[in-house]
């Protein structure tokens, strides 16, 4: 049955109309997929069978990477790699091991895909550690503030009362500062 019943007989014949069948790839052993004569749909069809079972991607890994010997889907492989880094936990010792089984005719792909995925990562947890030394340092330079200002009030002769509000702390902390000033 059509979707667009009201649509004018005339221009129907311009829309499209799409039949899919949707195939649970859990179903097939990986040496039916491998059987494909489809060169990179055998990659795809793996990826997307593997992406959940990180020991499997670990023991298929050249196959999954493997081009068949069309260096013209190199591009298309190194896409499948990063594919398969975003959606496992494989840690970077694991990686480079991995790495060494990657057929030679995309290695250099790869690799270069590889670095930029490590200078990226590198690049990111500097600038989250930059980040946070940035609110650690700005916590502990308004906690310095609040010490000296207690410091100095406490000086002047104001009343722990009067510096708690001012500086908008506990009496508490203002007497163990000035406490600690005595010793």
């Amino acid at each position: 049955m059509r979707v667009y019943l009201k649509i004018d007989h005339d221009l129907r014949g311009f829309l499209p109309e799409w039949d899919y069948a949707l195939t649970d790839l859990n179903k097939y052993p990986i040496e039916d997929i491998t059987s494909f004569k489809a060169g990179i749909l055998i990659n795809t069809l793996l990826a997307y069978k593997l992406r959940y079972d990180e020991a499997a991607i670990k023991a298929n890994f050249r196959l999954l990477l493997n081009t068949g010997s069309k260096p013209e889907n190199r591009n298309f492989i190194v896409t499948i790699f990063v594919y398969l880094m975003s959606v496992t936990d494989i840690n970077p010792d694991e990686l480079d091991t991995m790495l060494t089984q990657i057929p030679d005719d995309i290695k250099p792909a790869i690799m270069t895909t590889y670095d930029r995925l490590i200078a990226k990562g590198r690049e990111e947890g500097i600038k989250k550690g930059l980040e946070q030394g940035l609110e650690q340092g700005l916590e502990q330079g308004a906690e310095l503030k609040t010490v000296q200002t207690i410091e100095n009030m406490h000086r002047e002769g104001f009343s722990i009362t009067v510096i708690a509000k001012v500086a908008e702390v506990e009496e508490a902390f203002v007497q163990q500062i000035i406490n600690h000033l005595s010793i």
